[in-house]
């Protein structure tokens, strides 16, 4: 037997966050794949691989010996206002990406980052936001054959001829 104290705010929060990581798991099952064959990668793979990792992480929080003082102390030292506009950037992001499209959405998002991070090199942040832009666009159209649809500004202004 151990003879260190136990925290219960460590153990209460370890143990809720593996149940909340095994239901996370659990309900990746329900995710529909829409493919009859056998795939690498689908609809649940990413889900399926983020509840292991809260597993993971949930079995080592309550395993592993504690140090307070330096967890508390790192803790307090983050950058919780860069973190929030971040959050508050993707939420506007997903929903920007149905009505401006990929390639405006994505370019204001990505420099909307570099901001909140504290690049201020306006040459800088536009090269890397466009070389980003265009390679992810280009793996997903072309490397994943994943659809991006154009967005209903891109519609409206381009009606489709038919």
């Amino acid at each position: 037997m151990l003879n260190r104290p136990i925290n219960i705010k460590k153990t209460l929060g370890g143990f809720l966050f593996l149940i909340l990581s095994f239901l996370y798991g659990w309900q990746t099952f329900n995710i529909k794949v829409f493919s009859t064959a056998v795939e690498l990668f689908s609809a649940r793979t990413i889900p399926f691989a983020l509840s292991a990792l809260g597993i993971a992480l949930s079995i080592l929080l309550l395993v592993l010996p504690e140090e307070e003082d330096d967890f508390v102390a790192n803790f307090k030292q983050l950058n919780w206002r860069a973190a929030i506009l971040l959050l508050i950037s993707m939420s506007i992001y997903g929903i920007l990406f149905q009505y401006v499209g990929f390639f405006i959405a994505t370019f204001l998002f990505l420099n909307a980052g570099f901001w909140i991070l504290g690049e201020r090199s306006l040459p800088k942040m536009l090269i890397i936001s466009v070389s980003l832009m265009v390679a992810f666009w280009v793996m997903l159209v072309y490397l994943l054959d994943i659809y991006i649809d154009p967005g209903l500004l891109f519609n409206f202004l381009v009606p489709a001829t038919e």
